[in-house]
């Protein structure tokens, strides 16, 4: 009986993270400068696949994304794949981003049967983002389309200095 208590409450934490909004912190310890904030964005097409734009790596070192949040607090729930919010604070300085995009399914087996619609994309973007801005990671995943990118609370797109090779 203990065993399927704490099922239980893993299922119960894992349900209530995925409705939190998770934030990543990558501030150095003691910086005191200005930050700002990239979101990644997370569309759902149907119950159980979803399109994810994020922000895999900043200057070659991964980083937590919605992707990867998604997962964790869906996991278990079999074919079932709920988006979960994701943003991480970024000191404003020069920083160069390597943008991820790709449709997911909640269960592997899906993932299989429907290989020929796993669209991805990925890009690398040098910037400097502005003091207490947001930015959004989002992007086109489609048959014709499969592009990422960053752009600025205005929706105006920040340009990828080159596709990234896969």
């Amino acid at each position: 009986m203990k065993d399927s208590g704490r099922w239980v409450a893993t299922g119960a934490i894992a349900m209530l993270l995925s409705g939190c909004a998770t934030t990543s912190v990558l501030i150095p310890e003691g910086y005191g400068g200005p930050i700002a904030t990239i979101k990644d964005n997370a569309v759902s097409e149907t119950k159980n696949r979803g399109q994810f734009f994020y922000v895999a790596e900043i200057d070659g070192k991964r980083v937590d994304n919605a992707l990867q949040t998604t997962r964790v607090a869906n996991s278990g729930a079999g074919f079932a794949l709920s988006p979960v919010p994701f943003a991480r604070e970024v000191p404003v300085r020069p920083m160069t981003l390597k943008l991820q995009a790709r449709v997911a399914y909640g269960a592997p087996l899906q993932a299989m049967a429907n290989a020929t619609t796993l669209y991805t994309a990925e890009s690398v973007l040098t910037f400097t983002p502005e003091p207490n801005k947001n930015y959004l990671v989002t992007g086109a995943l489609n048959e014709s389309q499969q592009l990422v990118w960053l752009q600025d609370e205005q929706g105006n797109k920040l340009a990828a200095d080159a596709p990234a090779s896969k």
